[in-house]
């Protein structure tokens, strides 16, 4: 769903370390072959240009243990040393030459400006994503050199989108040769995949997270067309519609009634962080038919409202690609403000009675729209933020420690201290990260300042407020605190529903921690959520029969 990015905020928190730190960065990847553990690799990246590593592989009975040293300069590389055994080898780069000595000598050409790319080395990646120029986007070439064969090589990186502030890309080798990486927020390499060799590098502190880190990358479903047209029978049509804006088309689907006295009522739905589609899908094989958000729209104007959804900026049949990198919350409420306009517009719609559904940060978008817009009619929280988003990421790192028994306490301390560190840098402005706007983004930014709370006590609208008791994304007692922040501003219509072994999906679960998710077996949102929705709903529109 669109709050994967959420998700995976939360996932990859507690790797997050002060940029302006030295080394740069510093850790262990646990690296598997076949779903089975073959080795680890320890390195330390010192100011983005030096590099140190060393590998431990188990081949069979055999361990291989390999030592590298990286030196740039700038975009150039210096010198490269490589030590496995009594094998050693050390490579001097000048211009466009190469020299080895060492137990080999020889010379070799290649680009000026290549990057060093050995095998089983896997740290070196985040040379590759460092150099990759994000405002310019797209398919980006470039050339690596293996030392050990020296060979060059010509390879491609492609960013495939934001989850959250955490980037995923593809770096492809004109082999063939296909690698998905993730950074993180800050720039630091996450994880390296290499599917046709079923091989996976991932930081020790993420490995609770492998195999639901591994599906949501692999998803190779066929890019056909999604159906987003009525079932037959259904007592409502299903209308493709166009959300124009300023600077790009939001692409959606209407649902009207068919029959009822009109002009209707209308909800419009809000996904969660990060970009997605209507239906709100979520990219594992055992929810592909999970479409909460189609099953609420259904469900509403089975009952006489009408509902507007549609593909978030940038992805679906929606344009507005280019905008992500810079793209905030705020940025993304002016959306939903377009789609009220339009909505507004239909003359099958009463103007009077639209509503909004948030979802995750969508619970939080729509507090913000309601405060600008006094002719709403009402609002619909579905685990929404009820504190400021760092202490949100604050909790979520400690909930993901109950998943990685293996980690010891001072590395889960040195984690906390590392989030710590940069979440107080970034909420006080320090201008050593202001510095470095492509690593901490600004919705990463926005999302750890905004504080949800002086929002609610302006909402007038009558509030619903629905929350999984096992949410571990926006824990359950957030919901007491919207409320009495509402209230708290004189609002007398809140009301609110903690529904008891329910996740942050609305889903039936045991613990409601993200790695569950690749095991949950339910397709639906229950029974009874909805029907509390739709009750509540149907009562503030004012549904006419």
């Amino acid at each position: 769903m669109k709050l994967m990015s959420l998700l995976l905020l939360t996932l990859f928190a507690g790797a997050f370390a002060q940029a302006q730190e030295k080394p740069f960065d510093e850790g262990k990847f646990l690296i598997f072959s076949n779903g089975q553990q073959v080795g680890a690799e320890t390195f330390i990246i010192r100011n983005g240009e030096m590099a140190e590593g060393t590998d431990i592989l188990n081949i069979g009975a055999v361990e291989m243990r390999l030592q590298t040293n990286t030196v740039y300069r700038g975009a150039a590389p210096l010198t490269f040393a490589l030590e496995q055994g009594p094998v050693k080898l050390n490579f001097a780069f000048n211009g466009a030459e190469v020299k080895v000595t060492g137990a080999k000598e020889a010379t070799a050409q290649t680009d000026p400006n290549a990057l060093i790319l050995e095998n089983n080395v896997w740290h070196q990646f985040y040379f590759a994503l460092a150099r990759y120029d994000m405002k310019k986007g797209g398919e980006q070439e470039f050339h690596a050199f293996a030392p050990s064969i020296m060979k060059t090589i010509s390879c491609a990186i492609t960013h495939l989108g934001s989850l959250g502030g955490t980037q995923r890309f593809q770096l492809k080798a004109l082999n063939g040769l296909l690698i998905e990486l993730l950074s993180l927020p800050d720039g630091k390499l996450a994880y390296v995949g290499v599917p046709s060799q079923k091989a996976v590098a991932i930081r020790e502190e993420l490995a609770g997270q492998r195999e639901a880190i591994t599906l949501l990358l692999a998803d190779k479903s066929p890019s056909t067309k999604p159906d987003y047209s009525a079932p037959a029978n259904a007592p409502f049509t299903a209308e493709e519609v166009t959300v124009k804006t300023r600077a790009r088309n939001l692409a959606g689907t209407l649902l009207l009634p068919k029959k009822g006295p009109g002009p209707f009522p209308a909800v419009v739905m809000i996904t969660g962080s990060g970009q997605q589609e209507r239906d709100e899908t979520l990219p594992f094989p055992n929810l592909k038919n999970f479409r909460p958000f189609r099953q609420i729209a259904e469900m509403l104007a089975t009952r006489g409202i009408a509902v507007l959804r549609v593909d978030d900026r940038g992805v679906g049949a929606s344009t507005g690609a280019a905008t992500l990198a810079t793209a905030t919350t705020k940025d993304f409420a002016d959306d939903t403000r377009a789609q009220i306009a339009y909505l507004r517009g239909r003359q099958e719609i009463d103007p009077r009675r639209i509503a909004l559904i948030g979802h995750s940060e969508g619970g939080s978008i729509a507090p913000q729209v309601a405060v600008t817009d006094k002719q709403l009619a009402a609002v619909i929280l579905l685990a929404g933020p009820g504190i400021i988003g760092a202490d949100i990421s604050r909790a979520q790192l400690r909930a993901s420690f109950a998943n990685q028994p293996n980690l010891g306490l001072k590395e889960k301390q040195k984690m906390i201290d590392e989030q710590e560190a940069l979440i107080r840098a970034t909420v006080n402005n320090d201008p050593k990260v202001k510095s470095l706007p492509e690593t901490i983004t600004p919705w990463v930014r926005e999302f750890w300042t905004y504080d949800p709370i002086p929002t609610m006590r302006r909402v007038r609208q009558p509030v619903l407020i629905l929350q999984g008791a096992l949410d571990q994304q926006i824990t359950a007692d957030q919901a007491a605190l919207l409320e009495k922040a509402a209230r708290a501003g004189g609002n007398r219509d809140v009301t609110t529903r903690v529904f008891p072994k329910l996740n942050h999906l609305f889903l039936p679960c045991e613990t409601g921690a993200f790695d569950e998710y690749t095991k949950l077996t339910a397709q639906e949102i229950p029974g009874d959520v909805l029907q509390t929705l739709g009750d509540w709903l149907q009562k503030r529109l004012r549904v006419r029969r």
